[in-house]
């Protein structure tokens, strides 16, 4: 009988062992690290979450000068390049190497716009002096129309409305085969200029394309070309300037 009740109490004390260990978390399993396996904790598990992309909601009021590597998504943020008091829905990417130097990166989430802070700290905590201080742009161009157009009255129709946009880039070229790129605001009137000088510098032609924009396209008014010699102005006989192509910039 003795060897029963000592069997007995054997699975009770195992079942005992096994109901303390279930659920135990952290404390019953060790973590897992560069040197040994083990199991995940929750905040590895958030972590693996975010290198593959996903992106943790941050408060308002948050500084993203102060946010450890990773993906984040939030408005009202301090310093960002916004400012805390605006609203805007930004994406913030933070890259970081050791403890003083950061990559930002922060998405608009309206209209994709990306601007980048470089915070590089030196020896004492401070951000050190040969290190650029604010947001830069990132800039992107949308190709809203691409073709080559040398004539008035003929339409470059977008595969995107313009007005989403700013500013402008706009390719010509010259009949000598000069070509120019020209970011400009976007207005509803444009006027694009370009310059060819011979070879002999003795003459110069002078070319100037009137363009008209509107959202969903765009259109040649007018051409004009100057040639300027010794022996006068004369109106150029030939072609003057093409549009090649018209870019969105964000």
């Amino acid at each position: 009988m003795s060897e029963i009740y000592n069997l007995k109490e054997s699975i009770q004390d195992i079942a005992d062992k096994l109901a303390t260990h279930v659920g135990g978390g952290g404390v019953e399993h060790q973590i897992v690290d560069r040197q040994h396996a083990g199991f995940m904790s929750s905040e590895q598990y958030i972590g693996l979450f975010t290198a593959l992309g996903f992106r943790s909601q941050i408060p308002a009021n948050t500084d993203v000068f102060k946010l450890s590597p990773g993906h984040y998504i939030g408005n009202n943020l301090i310093n960002s390049s916004k400012g805390k008091d605006d609203s805007s829905i930004l994406m913030i990417d933070v890259f970081q190497y050791r403890e003083f130097y950061k990559q930002i990166f922060e998405i608009n989430g309206s209209d994709g716009s990306i601007r980048n802070y470089n915070y590089y700290l030196n020896g004492k905590g401070e951000v050190n002096d040969s290190s650029p201080v604010g947001w830069s742009n990132v800039e992107r161009y949308v190709v809203l129309w691409e073709g080559n157009i040398s004539t008035p009255n003929v339409k470059a129709n977008f595969s995107d409305r313009s007005d989403k946009y700013r500013y402008l880039r706009v390719t010509t070229a010259t009949a000598e085969g000069s070509v120019k790129q020209t970011i400009i605001k976007n207005n509803q009137e444009v006027l694009i200029n370009d310059h060819y000088v011979t070879s002999d510098s003795l003459s110069a032609n002078f070319y100037a394309m009137k363009l008209f924009i509107i959202g969903a396209y765009a259109e040649i008014q007018t051409l004009l070309g100057v040639d300027i010699k010794n022996s006068g102005n004369t109106i150029h006989p030939g072609s003057t300037l093409s549009l090649l192509k018209i870019e969105g910039v964000i």
